[in-house]
């Protein structure tokens, strides 16, 4: 929340960008925390929204979409002006307005209403303009029969890599053997092998990251939506064996 509070009243790309800068340690520790609690719909929520904010920021001062929804947008803009202005007068170091939170409340309940029309006409432009995350359970009814969501965790160095899975039927967090340091070397051995034309070690290399992944144990019946993290976005998911359809 705190986050989301600063970075709310930084006006350009590069300030939001810079300040982000590390901001993942928090993400990682949510993680762990989840991961601890077995609250796997707060968990889920927690990094989605983390997600949601480094998009919303690196979006900050850009045009999207030009033209549609224009009187919604434009309005929402001008209420994240005087947002920010508002919220950069109460970081002073000097007494302010006393009416200062009571306007910042104002304003941030007209945006969210604003924010809510253009979810219903357009979600896909408002996710631009407003941190959200979808809830888990709502993703699992989305999931056909014999699917799974493969949702990747934080994890670092030693970390083995955690998945959260979910299909229809619920939801359970998967350790698997592999490591994040040991990840990212068996990606490099890959690439080497690919730039060296050996398919041998290629498929070598192949078969130890499905092994460490634990693919036989969390693959579904249908297609397998999987949402990466760290270097499983370098991740050859086609060369793996055995993999199935796959959405990444």
């Amino acid at each position: 929340a705190s986050v989301d509070l600063v970075s709310g009243a930084l006006s350009t790309d590069r300030a939001k960008l810079r300040y982000g800068v590390g901001k993942e340690t928090i993400s990682y520790r949510l993680s762990q925390f989840g991961v601890a609690s077995g609250d796997l719909d707060r968990l889920f929520h927690d990094l989605e929204r983390a997600r949601a904010r480094a998009f919303v920021d690196m979006l900050a001062d850009r045009v999207v979409a030009p033209g549609r929804y224009a009187h919604i947008v434009d309005e929402i803009k001008r209420l994240d002006r005087e947002i920010r202005a508002v919220r950069i007068r109460a970081m002073a170091p000097r007494p302010t307005d006393a009416t200062g939170n009571d306007r910042l409340s104002d304003l941030l309940t007209a945006r969210a209403g604003l924010l809510d029309q253009l979810r219903r006409a357009d979600p896909d432009l408002a996710a631009v303009h407003g941190v959200d995350a979808t809830d888990l359970s709502r993703i699992r009814t989305q999931l056909d029969e014999g699917d799974v969501l493969l949702y990747t965790l934080p994890a670092r160095g030693d970390d083995h890599l955690i998945f959260l899975i979910a299909d229809r039927q619920g939801a359970r967090l998967y350790e698997t053997t592999l490591t994040a340091s040991g990840l990212n070397r068996l990606i490099t051995r890959f690439r080497e092998a690919v730039t060296l034309k050996r398919p041998e070690p290629q498929e070598r290399i192949a078969r130890q990251i499905e092994q460490g992944l634990g693919l036989a144990d969390w693959r579904g019946q249908g297609r397998t939506y999987i949402v990466p993290g760290g270097d499983l976005f370098f991740l050859p998911w086609g060369a793996l064996p055995n993999v199935g359809e796959t959405v990444v």
